[in-house]
Order: C-alpha cells, then sequence, then structure tokens
C-alpha cells in the first residue's frame, strides 16, 4: 500500500493542450477501501493478478492524508499513461468550475491494446477496448465543501446533435463474460476504469479511463453532470476529440 498526500493542481477555464502543437481552444469512504483490499484478497490467482494489475483508488481525507492505493509500481501513470507525451502526439482537454476540476487525456489505441494484453485480454478483446475512443479521466472536488457525487450513467456525449451516452463498465462486463475473458482480466479491467459512481469529499480525486465508444477523430460535446447535495450541476467540454486511427491499424 502506498500513502500519498494530494496536491491542490489549480486550473482555470477550459482548454486544450497538444503535445505537437500549441495549445487550441477549446470515493467513496474508508468502506471502499477496505471493500478494494478485501475483493483482491479473495481473487483467484491473487498474486498474479497483482503483479499484472495496476489499481487506483481514492479515499475520502481523513483528519491527515488522503489515501491512494496503488497495488505494484506507479508506471501505469507515470509511463504507460502519461497525460502530455510530446513524442507520443496525445492531446488534453481540461475544464474547471463550481468546484470541480475535470481532465481528459487521449489515450493511442497501441498504449491501450498493450496494457490490456499485459493483464490477460486476447488480442481481439484488446483491439475492441482500444478502438473505443479511450480518455484517460482525472475529476477533482477543487472547493466545495459538500461531496460532490458523481455518476457516469448521466453523463453523455453530442455528435452532430446526436445524444449518446457512454459505454459504462457493466456493459463491459456482460460483453467479457459473453465471450468468456478470464476473471482475473475482467477484474484488472474494472480497476482501471474511472468508476461508474463516486462521491468526491473536499480535496478528493480519481483517475481511470473511460470509453466513448465511438469511431477515430470522431469530434464530440461531452455533457458532464453532478450532484452537490440537492443541487445539480452540468458542463460542456466542447470539441474534445477520439484519437485518430494510427497508420498501423487496418480499415
Amino acid at each position: 500500500m502506498l500513502l500519498m498526500r494530494t496536491h491542490r493542481q489549480p486550473s482555470s477555464g477550459y482548454q486544450s493542450e497538444s503535445g505537437t502543437a500549441s495549445a487550441a481552444p477549446g470515493h467513496e469512504d474508508n468502506t471502499l477501501h477496505y471493500r478494494v483490499i478485501d475483493t483482491v484478497r479473495q481473487a483467484p490467482h491473487t498474486q498474479e493478478f497483482i503483479r499484472s494489475t495496476h489499481a487506483y483508488v481514492t479515499c475520502r481525507r481523513t483528519r491527515v492524508i488522503i489515501c491512494l492505493i496503488a497495488m505494484t509500481s506507479a508506471s501505469f501513470a507515470a509511463e504507460e499513461l502519461d497525460p502530455i507525451n510530446p513524442a507520443k502526439g496525445v492531446r488534453t482537454w481540461r475544464w474547471s468550475g463550481d468546484g470541480v476540476s475535470l481532465r481528459l487525456t487521449q489515450l493511442l489505441p497501441d498504449q491501450v491494446r498493450g496494457f490490456y494484453q499485459a493483464r490477460g485480454f486476447g488480442a481481439a478483446e484488446a483491439d475492441l477496448i482500444a478502438r473505443a475512443c479511450v480518455f484517460q479521466t482525472v475529476m477533482k472536488n477543487e472547493a466545495s465543501a459538500n461531496p460532490v457525487e458523481v455518476n457516469l450513467a448521466e453523463w453523455w456525449v453530442e455528435v452532430e446533435d446526436d445524444k449518446k451516452p457512454l459505454k459504462l463498465e457493466q456493459q463491459w462486463q456482460q460483453q467479457w463474460e459473453r465471450l468468456e475473458v478470464p476473471q482475473t482480466a475482467r477484474l484488472a479491467f474494472r480497476w482501471a476504469l474511472f468508476p461508474t459512481v463516486q462521491s468526491f469529499a473536499n480535496g478528493d480525486w480519481n483517475m481511470g479511463m473511460t470509453m466513448f465508444a465511438l469511431p477515430p477523430s470522431t469530434v464530440f460535446d461531452l455533457h458532464v453532470n453532478w450532484q452537490v447535495g440537492e443541487r445539480s450541476h452540468e458542463a460542456v467540454v466542447r470539441d474534445v476529440e477520439c484519437v485518430a486511427r494510427s497508420s498501423k491499424e487496418n480499415l
């Protein structure tokens, strides 16, 4: 277990960053912590799972720290999912307001494909994920004194006036069951995702993959919804773009 103090990284307004060009406009409480540990300990082939999976969970702030559980090395964040890597040419979209910040970073298909094949997915199944317009998503409660409640089932994308929901974990897991994907791989998939339902106390943050299930190079507006007490909030991150198809990929 790795215990870390999280640091506030202020950002304001909305912007898009590019690794190859100039910027363009554009926790549950501690019960979750113990539930995750118990689930992993009870999983079949636990040691293989721990070695093959990078699981990140943020917890509600205690008197001193916010805990970040990392089951294995930090290479998941530092190497494979580097959010700003000029050599890879990925782009990042940022939004902040109403005490909340959001960051979306493109993940390259080869990146995603290799990540999941290394965790027990077959080539065909890993390719399904890689082609699903995958982003690394980071969200933080920057200033709200009350918990920020998030449910990805309330987020949706807009493409040329066509509205579509996100493809969430439950749908993926049903697909993996039909395809007989190993349980350890399915568990690794779960921990790599941005959780469907979360609660962020002041200062809490979390990160994970989101899949928008859109074709390469699709430009879309992401409608983000969250709840603080009885009040609903919505933000729109405009002109987000799925990463382009690589030259190595078949049409």
